[in-house]
């Protein structure tokens, strides 16, 4: 949202031709952003802009809103019309619309969520709420659930990844528990691990 006020005092004579100037909100974002444009030209009576790469290209408003959906420079061009001439005023690689990181890609390996590379992470649990201090490319959730991670580049443009489900896995048994043996089958393990517990006062659970 914008908001300006106005306020222009002009002393143009009759035979004065037009001055073109104008201002913008923000000459260098993020793809899909918005910005504001000002014509603030002197002795006009009409406009005409020009917006290669923004939508809408053109525009005839005293304050057009241009929105950039791709990354790239681009120009601007304001024609300040009137009976006593035009006046065109051309900034070649005015805008700078910086690009998105690329899709993070999450995989896990053992207990460990890992994102694909990027400039910096955060880490997010499934009520949508940032997950403190889990700001690293690696991250070991303490509980079962759904777990993405959003990340930016060196321009601070952010991109977010699809969600993973993450199952927690380990023994659970009785607190009272005085007498436990685990047997891990074989060791080392390649394709397949065999896991034998025996307990005398527990019942011993894996998941």
């Amino acid at each position: 949202d914008f908001d300006y006020w106005l306020l222009k005092f002009c002393n143009c004579s009759t035979l004065d031709p037009p001055v073109a100037t104008f201002s913008v909100s923000d000459t260098a974002f993020c793809q899909t952003r918005c910005v504001k444009f000002v014509d603030v030209s002197d002795c006009y009576s009409a406009r005409q802009w020009l917006f290669p790469g923004g939508n809408p290209g053109s525009s005839t408003s005293q304050i057009p809103v241009i929105c950039y959906p791709d990354s790239g420079y681009y120009p601007v061009t304001l024609i300040s019309i009137s009976p006593n001439g035009t006046d065109t005023l051309v900034k070649n690689n005015y805008i700078t619309v910086h690009p998105f990181p690329s899709l993070p890609i999450i995989m896990q390996s053992g207990d460990t969520l890992i994102s694909s590379i990027a400039t910096s992470y955060q880490w997010y649990d499934s009520s949508y709420s940032s997950i403190n201090g889990a700001t690293a490319q690696f991250f070991i959730p303490d509980t079962s659930g759904y777990y993405y991670v959003c990340v930016k580049n060196i321009y601070g443009c952010e991109n977010c990844s699809n969600t993973i489900y993450y199952i927690t896995t380990g023994l659970e048994f009785d607190a009272g528990e005085t007498q436990l043996t685990i047997k891990i089958l074989p060791n080392p393990a390649r394709d397949e691990t065999i896991i034998h517990l025996s307990s005398r006062s527990s019942i011993i659970k894996g998941y």
